[in-house]
């Protein structure tokens, strides 16, 4: 046999390995919808090309965007009550904004940094789902509204310089 066959068979080994293992991170993809930052990190170190730290840019840059919006909402709603505390709650809330926006702001000039691009976002009945470029590789990112807004919850206690396990603790 020449060098030829053995080139072809190897190329087409090596297509068969490539789409089984695209098939299986798709199963795992679908199946594990990173219902946790853990499983989340084991997904995307699957992915070629890709860090824990840049996938952690990329949920940043989903995130963020979001606790702003809750934050401006809440704002609002804070604006049309009669609470006898509106004046700590709105300093609370500024905090937060000037926090969240930092951090967005750093998030987004890593991904320059580090060449990452979303090119879709999509919002759905599950969660949301983010596609993205990482050095020419393409990347995909899906969290649920469960973990989203447990994620907003704990970056708000976080940012507050609280303990989320304080949550509802004696009153």
């Amino acid at each position: 046999m020449n060098g030829m066959g053995t080139a072809c068979c190897f190329s087409q080994e090596l297509f068969l390995v490539w789409s089984k293992f695209t098939l299986i991170k798709e199963r795992m993809f679908a199946y594990n919808t990173n219902e946790c930052s853990h499983c989340e990190v084991d997904i995307n170190m699957l992915s070629i090309g890709l860090k824990p730290d840049e996938s952690k840019l990329v949920k940043d840059y989903t995130l963020l965007p979001l606790l702003l919006d809750v934050l401006e909402n809440d704002r609002s709603v804070l604006c049309q009550s009669d609470l006898k505390t509106s004046e700590v709650t709105r300093v609370m809330i500024d905090r937060l904004q000037t926090a969240a926006l930092a951090d967005l702001t750093a998030a987004r000039r890593s991904m320059r940094e580090n060449d990452l691009k979303v090119y879709q976002h999509r919002k759905t009945n599950l969660g949301i789902e983010v596609e993205f470029v990482c050095r020419g590789y393409h990347h995909k990112l899906s969290m649920l509204w469960g973990l989203i807004e447990a994620e907003i919850e704990q970056r708000s206690y976080t940012y507050l310089g609280l303990n989320i396990a304080d949550k509802g603790g004696p009153h």
